[in-house]
Parts: structure tokens; C-alpha cells; sequence
């Protein structure tokens, strides 16, 4: 029995890799509220739920990935809405040290590198090689970008 990474069913693992971040965000929330240290801010609850519904729907599609599927549509509905909450709340309001926030733009650069690449290749032939590996690496990156939010 070989191993092949290329199946489409494997960035289910890529993504279920945000459940990490999700956790430190998680142990943050309920840390401050056991500890009895404030609240966190709305926006950053919001993150939190926004990630998890992201992930959920991430693994419904990548467990069948079929082009233009309901799945594929909410899929792509919620990553672009959270992709773009976490980047307007990291860059505008995180107040992160400038030289955090520097290389978190180049996360993003990345991320929309990985992105760009993953849809170019997916017009050609879906679920290809090419396609595979460019959506687990906007994946992979997005991962660590979502660390830049929560610390």
C-alpha cells in the first residue's frame, strides 16, 4: 500500500492543522476567564469562531472535493470571509511591534502567492499535482499566519 500526500483528501489534514492555533487562542479565552483577568476582545472571539466554522467547512469539501459543489460554494464563502477578518484585525487593530507586523505581511504575500497559484492551476485541471500542493501551502502558511493574530 503506497502513500500518496497528492490526495485531495490529505488537505483535510492542512487545514485540521488550524485546529492548533484555534487551541492556543481556546486556552487564552479560558484562561482569562478562570483566572478571572479580563475578557478578550470581541473581535478576537469572533476570530476564534470564524476559524473554527473554517475549518469545519474546509474538511467537509477536501473530504470531496467537487468543483462547483455546495460544499465547494460554502467552502469558499467562509475561507475568503475569515482570510479577510484575520488580515484586517492583525494589520489595523492587533497593534502588533512593527517588526511583527512586517513579516506578517510577507506571511500574507505568501499566502496570496500560494493562493493565486493554487486557482491558476486548478482552472487548468482540478485537483492536479500542481493544484494540490499550492492550496496545502496556502494552507500551511495561513497556519502561521493565524499564530501572528492570537499571541
Amino acid at each position: 500500500m503506497s502513500f500518496n500526500f497528492l490526495n485531495p483528501k490529505y488537505l483535510c489534514i492542512t487545514s485540521a492543522a488550524m485546529t492548533i492555533p484555534l487551541a492556543f487562542h481556546m486556552n487564552k479565552v479560558v484562561f482569562k476567564f478562570v483566572m478571572d483577568k479580563g475578557d478578550v476582545p470581541l473581535f478576537e472571539r469572533t476570530l476564534g469562531a470564524s476559524l473554527f466554522v473554517a475549518i469545519m467547512t474546509s474538511q467537509w469539501f477536501w473530504s470531496n472535493p467537487v468543483r462547483g459543489s455546495m460544499a465547494h460554494k460554502v467552502d469558499k464563502l467562509v475561507s475568503k470571509t475569515s482570510i479577510m477578518m484575520f488580515i484586517f484585525y492583525t494589520i489595523f487593530l492587533k497593534g502588533l511591534p512593527r517588526r511583527m507586523l512586517r513579516m506578517y505581511f510577507l506571511l500574507v504575500l505568501i499566502f496570496f502567492g500560494f493562493a493565486s497559484a493554487s486557482h491558476y492551476y486548478s482552472s487548468k485541471e482540478w485537483c492536479s499535482k500542481k493544484h494540490l500542493i499550492c492550496h496545502g501551502g496556502s494552507h500551511l502558511v495561513g497556519f502561521v499566519s493565524v499564530f501572528y493574530t492570537f499571541i
